[in-house]
């Protein structure tokens, strides 16, 4: 009897495909960036260009690849300023595939009026005015509706995490995590939360919180929701701690109801940061992951059973560097490290399966201020 042999995670091939300018201005750091497989096939990528990773001059920039990554071509980007008329920093735009004709934006946007004023209060731990925002499609993302603000009340000051997803009961879905307003003095940690739509994102309903700390020591950063094909849907997060900030870890949470409720979020035993997570066409999971620390990296692992086991070892390094990001901040205080994450030399992958085994995996790296998008190919 033959038995049919998975074979070995590769990269195919890597390569810078938006570099950032060399010089300062508009186009020096290029960052955080979202992969689409659009309804005709096609590829949408968007990401955030600035002078800086946090410069107030911060805005978005859509391409479009009509085959499989070869070439680029610029797609009108649909938002130059917010819903209160004001140029505002666009700061991130998860794509997704909210049904067979249609995709979706989840826009997040900060009130940041110049370079002078940081984004982070050094005296508080608070974020200058955020907000988020969505918008959808019916032509692969050549025109788009409005953007209309969500409203996550009585949470304040969201910053949204990961695409808007469509759920096993019809539902809109979208995440984010919240933060304190600049000048709010009182203790604080990071939640990650959740908000519904049943009327195809006219109205969102009150939030649902999935991971916090009520002591304020732990931190949950960057989720994304997933729907897999049993109907379960799984939320993964980052998490560390305010008294050990170097040391982070990738947790978990799981609804069968459609997002109603959740378990308690579990570490998967992975040591990292930012993730992405892809159900691949034969059934396993694929995270792709941040390692910060110990050996800086962005790394593939394999699991199965809806995330309840992963394998003991990563089946994959696709990117790997020298540079320490955490060595500057190093047993300083957490605010100091909430300020060093806009230093950050690598990361945010987002990942589409093409075909069955076929991966495009999309991240950024820089050089101090200048930054740059990559797109890589993975066999898996």
């Amino acid at each position: 009897m033959r038995v049919a042999m998975t074979p070995a995670a590769q990269v195919v091939h890597r390569r810078i495909i938006f570099e950032g300018s060399a010089q300062p201005g508009a186009s020096h750091n290029l960052a955080l960036p979202s992969l689409l497989h659009c309804p005709d096939g096609s590829v949408l990528l968007a990401y955030r260009a600035g002078r800086t990773k946090t410069s107030a001059d911060g805005t978005q920039r859509l391409w479009r690849s009509p085959d499989a990554g070869a070439t680029w071509n610029p797609v009108p980007f649909p938002v130059s300023r917010t819903p209160a008329g004001q140029p505002g920093e666009l700061r991130t735009a998860a794509l997704s595939r909210i049904d067979d004709g249609r995709i979706g934006m989840l826009l997040t946007w900060i009130d940041h009026p110049d370079d002078a004023t940081p984004i982070v209060n050094p005296a508080t731990e608070g974020l200058l005015p955020i907000h988020i925002g969505w918008l959808t499609s019916a032509d692969n993302g050549s025109s788009w509706s409005p953007l209309q603000e969500v409203h996550p009340a009585p949470l304040v000051q969201p910053c949204g995490n990961g695409p808007v997803l469509r759920l096993p009961d019809g539902r809109l879905l979208a995440a984010f995590e919240c933060y304190k307003a600049f000048n709010d003095p009182a203790p604080w940690s990071s939640r990650s939360a959740v908000i519904f739509s049943s009327d195809e994102g006219q109205r969102w309903q009150q939030p649902l919180v999935v991971a916090a700390d009520p002591g304020h020591l732990r931190f949950f950063w960057d989720q994304h929701v997933h729907r897999l094909r049993d109907g379960s849907v799984v939320d993964i997060m980052w998490s560390d701690d305010r008294r050990h900030p170097e040391k982070s870890e990738i947790y978990l949470t799981r609804s069968t109801d459609s997002g109603s409720t959740w378990s308690r979020p579990q570490s998967t035993g992975i040591a990292g940061q930012f993730s992405t997570l892809l159900e691949l066409a034969d059934g396993r999971l694929a995270l792709i992951y941040v390692a910060r620390s110990g050996d800086p990296s962005i790394r593939l692992r394999f699991g199965r059973d809806g995330g309840r086991v992963w394998d003991g070892a990563d089946a994959l390094v696709v990117y790997s560097q020298s540079t320490d990001d955490l060595a500057a901040v190093k047993d300083r205080a957490y605010g100091d490290h909430l300020r060093n994450m806009a230093q950050w030399s690598f990361g945010w992958p987002t990942a589409i399966e093409l075909s069955p085994g076929r991966v495009f995996l999309s991240y950024y790296v820089a050089e101090k201020d200048r930054s740059s998008v990559v797109l890589a190919e993975l066999h898996l």
